[in-house]
Formats: C-alpha cells, structure tokens, sequence
C-alpha cells in the first residue's frame, strides 16, 4: 500500500499515472489518497463549487480516468476522507456550513481550597 498525501499538496494527474505505473511494477497493489485536509479540499463538486479549487482538485472525470488507468496496472484506488477537515474550506465560503452555534461558556476556574484557620489558645 502506498499513501499519498494529496490533501496537502495537489499531485497532476501524470503524476499520478506515473506512480501507478511503478506500484504496478513493484507489485504494490493499493493507492490510499488522502484527499481532504484542513489546507486543501481536492474533490471538485458542482454542487459545491467553492469548497476546491478547481485548478487543483480532481473532478469525477480525473477519478475514473485514474481508476481505469489503475486497473489496467493491478492497483486498486482508494480514496482517504477525514470529514472535520472539510469543515474549515466550507466554513471559508459559506456561513451555514461553518456549524456556528450557541458557544460554550469556559469551565470553571477551580478555587484552591481553603487552610484550615488552627484555634491558638
């Protein structure tokens, strides 16, 4: 298995295609791309447009060309979501996305505990 960071560094597609190519060579057989990261969203949605850039993020067509191209080498693609770390991109763009709520009050200070006042008679 291989792990390639691409939350946090955008990797172009031959690249990708390259690294493929060797994994399928060395009989390595799974592609784990870590795809979300709090510096970078890499999945372009149109539903969503403003939560990737679409210079560097990968659409549905650049994910099955990488699939296809990966099964004709014997390497399995696998995508690596972190949910919480798409938070901050969409926060970013849209208010509603962000989860703002009602904020906790901080907890209290705790008070040290008092000496005990010795009786001198």
């Amino acid at each position: 298995m291989v792990h390639l960071d691409a939350g946090r560094k955008y990797w172009t597609i031959p690249y990708l295609k390259n690294l493929i190519r060797r994994m399928g060579d060395q009989k390595l057989n799974t592609l784990l791309m870590h795809l979300s990261e709090s510096e970078g969203f890499r999945l372009f949605s149109p539903r969503f447009p403003g939560l990737a850039d679409p210079a560097h993020s990968y659409d549905r067509a650049d994910i099955e060309e990488l699939k296809a191209f990966a099964a004709r080498h014997h390497v399995q693609l696998m995508p690596g979501l972190e949910l919480p770390a798409t938070r901050r991109p969409s926060a970013r763009r849209s208010a509603s996305a962000s989860g703002r709520g009602p904020t906790r009050a901080p907890p209290p200070t705790p008070t040290p505990p008092s000496r005990p006042t010795g009786s001198s008679t």
